[in-house]
């Protein structure tokens, strides 16, 4: 078992920027380029030789979970701030619920044949349910077992997931629940607080943690909302072709990727290959590569021509404010980014920004 793998390259990007300062220039640019509003609009691809949109009226913007921060979820996130206060009890009469902190044994089968990382060692591992990310709601199947329960669960993977041997199967795992702890604070003082984190107060941590929590339920939400709105697009758009070259670009960067990790652990490139994607050879990792390709291009074209339909755009003040942001997340010169990506796909990053802004407010989300 897995956590969820971001297949987006520019999250693996990122990472490798905020690490090092490496890699080829980009024609030695040491800066961003600045944009006009018409400049910006003609470099927003039109993907109308690849794709028709069969109906784009029809889509709906709802958010089905609540992400409001509540009382339960600040008194989580201090619990994870103040590790050394915490006070843990076992939980022996009654069920696993969400936010419990529990220990599990599986053993995991695909056509009755166990793969990597389809069983835990005999200490079993320990998770927090809703918190640890697993792929396919793992952690919600678990919810319900009380200690020294065993229970089958299927698990989906996606095409794209990595290991060749489970990518788009289905896997068996048979579950036991083999502890349950509950995890608090005692009650908590100034003092307490100044002497465990770098705090003055507790109210001044709790607002901290909230604002922490209010900005990760805010990308959820957003994620949620963007995953229901393609899913809704992809099932209303016709693939006709990929553009090849956009997809060697992106297989070459992934290529670049894998050097720069591989020098700056002072490994092969293979060997990253492997850790990464769980291949045996570089052409299991092109060919996984390809495919993350084909549906990062097939988002891109299909977002692209929702964009285009809605009339949603990006200024130049927005691409503006959009990289400077990105320069002070990574805290790296723009020579740095832009030794992996060119102006226009940082402008399609943008895009999906606006588009997301676009529609939160059509889903009620902005006032």
């Amino acid at each position: 078992m897995k956590h969820k793998r971001l297949t987006a390259l520019f999250m693996t990007l990122l990472c490798v920027l905020s690490l090092c300062a490496c890699g080829d220039k980009n024609q030695n640019k040491t800066e961003f380029t600045e944009f006009t509003d018409e400049e910006i609009a003609t470099m927003i691809p039109d993907y109308s030789e690849h794709i028709v949109i069969n109906d784009y009226t029809n889509i709906t913007y709802d958010i089905l979970n609540d992400y409001t921060v509540g009382e339960d979820d600040i008194e989580k996130g201090m619990i994870n701030a103040l590790p050394g206060l915490v006070i843990q009890t076992e939980v022996t009469d009654r069920p696993a619920e969400i936010g419990d902190t529990v220990n599990i044994s599986y053993t995991g089968t695909v056509n009755g044949e166990t793969f990597n990382g389809s069983q835990t060692p005999e200490s079993g591992t320990t998770i927090v349910l809703g918190y640890t990310g697993f792929v396919d709601n793992f952690e919600d199947k678990l919810v319900g077992m009380s200690i020294g329960e065993t229970r089958t669960i299927e698990i989906n993977y996606p095409e794209n997931y990595g290991n060749p041997d489970i990518n788009g199967k289905t896997a068996t795992f048979e579950v036991t629940m083999n502890s349950i702890y509950e995890y608090t604070l005692p009650e908590l003082t100034d003092e307490m607080i100044q002497a465990n984190s770098t705090y003055t107060s507790v109210e001044e941590m709790r607002t901290a943690c909230e604002n922490t929590l209010m900005q990760e339920y805010q990308y959820r939400k957003e994620n949620e909302l963007m995953g229901n709105i393609l899913e809704q697009l992809v099932a209303n758009t016709t693939i006709n072709s990929y553009p090849e070259d956009e997809i060697n670009t992106y297989i070459d960067r992934a290529n670049k990727v894998v050097e720069d990790y591989a020098e700056m652990y002072n490994m092969t490139s293979l060997e990253i290959m492997q850790s990464m994607y769980g291949v045996s050879t570089p052409e299991e990792f092109t060919e996984i590569v390809r495919n993350e390709a084909q549906e990062y291009i097939e988002n891109k074209m299909i977002l692209c021509a929702f964009a285009r339909v809605h009339n949603i755009t990006v200024t130049a003040q927005q691409f503006d404010e959009f990289r400077n942001q990105l320069l002070a997340d990574l805290n790296v010169p723009a020579e740095e980014i832009l030794s992996y990506y060119s102006e226009e796909e940082l402008l399609y990053d943008c895009l999906v920004v606006q588009i997301q802004n676009w529609a939160l407010e059509q889903a009620g989300e902005i006032e």
